[in-house]
């Protein structure tokens, strides 16, 4: 009997070790925080709101024709917009123009958005790694938008830090840089997940790793190009390489 339940201790002892050493492993590779650009990586918005951003800007003066390549906007805030069409074209663009092509995009997200492919299965994997979104949209936007595609409850309003949260949107860097404060993450040991060239500059900025996601309907044949020339070390175009990816790093 005592034998027996000796061998089982051991049995126990050998099983945990090996268990321990299986999730010290783990943990070494998992980084300290992980951070996702909503726009185009969590969601494919930019296929519904670039068009209808064209269409919009041409009904309030702008002169651009009606197959302008509307990816020169992907990751711009509203701000950038309006201070390039006053710069630009002399047209200020005023709260009655936001609130009607908001308006208008919203009703299309609810037909239309849905989670990209192969986000949740990557969400799952880091379960034990915290993360984030970091959106140029304003806080109510972004709320909507993850509430609407049922991405909420991965996303509580802790993990999302919006352009309403800091006094400059990306390219700055002051979002992911509120992402390690509130976070406790360390810039050599996060990661950003964009995009955008625009949003691949604010990581840069933060001295964060950034990888390229190009998985989204909106990215174009030059996207993957363009992301690394904007400092991504790696380019994806579909989430599940980035899940086999984060296993081993």
């Amino acid at each position: 009997g005592l034998a027996r339940r000796y061998s089982r201790r051991c049995s126990k002892m050998l099983l945990l070790e090996r268990f321990l050493a299986t999730d010290t492993r783990k943990a070494w590779r998992m980084r300290d925080l992980v951070i996702f650009d909503c726009d185009g990586v969590l969601v494919d918005s930019e296929s519904l709101s670039g068009p209808r951003l064209v269409s919009a800007l041409r009904k309030a003066g702008l002169p651009l024709a009606a197959d302008s390549n509307a990816q020169r906007f992907i990751g711009w805030d509203a701000p950038r917009i309006m201070q390039w069409s006053e710069a630009t074209y002399g047209i200020r663009l005023d709260s009655q123009f936001w609130e009607s092509h908001s308006g208008a995009l919203f009703a299309a997200y609810r037909r239309e958005l849905t989670p990209l492919p192969g986000l949740l299965d990557l969400l799952e994997t880091l379960a034990s790694t915290p993360f984030v979104v970091c959106s140029n949209s304003t806080q109510p936007w972004l709320h909507n938008t993850l509430e609407l595609t049922g991405l909420l409850p991965y996303f509580p309003m802790r993990r999302q830090i919006s352009r309403s949260d800091v006094a400059e949107g990306k390219p700055a860097p002051d979002m992911h840089r509120l992402a390690l404060e509130r976070f406790g993450g360390r810039a050599e040991r996060a990661l950003v997940i964009e995009d955008s060239v625009t949003g691949a500059g604010g990581a840069v900025a933060a001295g964060i790793e950034v990888w390229g996601y190009t998985g989204a309907a909106s990215a174009g044949p030059q996207q993957a190009a363009a992301l690394r020339a904007a400092g991504c070390s790696r380019v994806f175009a579909q989430h599940e390489a980035i899940a086999a990816a984060l296993e081993t790093c």
